[in-house]
């Protein structure tokens, strides 16, 4: 059964008032606590189109999973883009991460080694959304060019 903490990184099936249901993907756990029948009980951050900003899963449920739960060869190319426009930001020079201190959330800057791990880590997904969706691929090269022009 998956363990979640505050603040990972999660994909999540929510009702969506626009769209009925729909996959959130890259959102943050925000609390949990101990389910005695399900492991865990799981609160999540929704996006701004959710009918509930918060909404709660159990940890065995199959509407909820860590954004990287399945080996890079096996995710959607949607897991595939979040999870690599995610590593890309991490390994910016002035990247933070929210972090708990003392029970409260604050941003932390990542070290030159988180930095640089992610760096590795999006290299893997570029080459890995490439292969899996060739269009996805060049629509997110050609937004990076743009956005790198002067």
């Amino acid at each position: 059964m998956p363990s979640y903490k505050p603040l990972d990184r999660v994909s999540a099936l929510y009702r969506s008032t626009t769209h009925g249901t729909a996959l959130a993907l890259g959102q943050r756990v925000e609390k949990v606590e101990p389910h005695e029948r399900h492991g865990q009980r799981v609160w999540v951050s929704m996006p701004d189109d959710a009918a509930e900003p918060l909404a709660d899963y159990y940890a065995d449920s199959d509407r909820i999973e860590h954004m990287e739960a399945d080996p890079i060869g096996q995710q959607s190319a949607g897991h595939l883009y979040i999870n690599l426009v995610w590593f890309l930001k991490v390994a910016a020079n002035d990247s933070t991460s929210p972090r708990l201190v003392n029970g409260q959330r604050v941003e932390v800057p990542y070290t030159s080694r988180e930095r640089a791990d992610a760096a590795a880590r999006a290299a893997l997904y570029i080459s890995a959304l490439r292969h899996a969706n060739p269009r996805l691929f060049s629509r997110w090269e050609a937004s990076e060019i743009e956005t790198a022009r002067p």
